[in-house]
């Protein structure tokens, strides 16, 4: 007998600039020393942070190379992020 598989969908997810924080934070990085590193803006790095702004291809690659954290996982996040948000609006 095989068990049906019910796909894990929790309520909310939170922004990748959440987690971006966090990781910032245990790595003893400011957002001035991010933004430095990224040839960016503070108010750029608060604007992802905060989930205003999506982290795109080019931020995820910078971002895999500063914080160790893949491309990958930065992209998968923010596509569920948004998705999630539209999935919220549509109710």
């Amino acid at each position: 007998m095989t068990k049906q598989r019910i796909p894990y969908q929790p309520d909310t997810i939170t922004p990748p600039g959440e987690t971006l924080a966090e990781l910032l934070e245990e790595r003893g990085i400011t957002e001035e020393d991010l933004a430095q590193r990224l040839g960016s803006s503070v108010e750029a790095i608060r604007t992802i942070i905060d989930g205003h702004t999506s982290i795109d291809v080019e931020m995820a690659e910078q971002l895999e190379k500063i914080v160790g954290v893949s491309a990958e996982y930065w992209l998968n996040h923010e596509a569920k992020y948004r998705a999630s948000l539209l999935h919220k609006e549509v109710r």
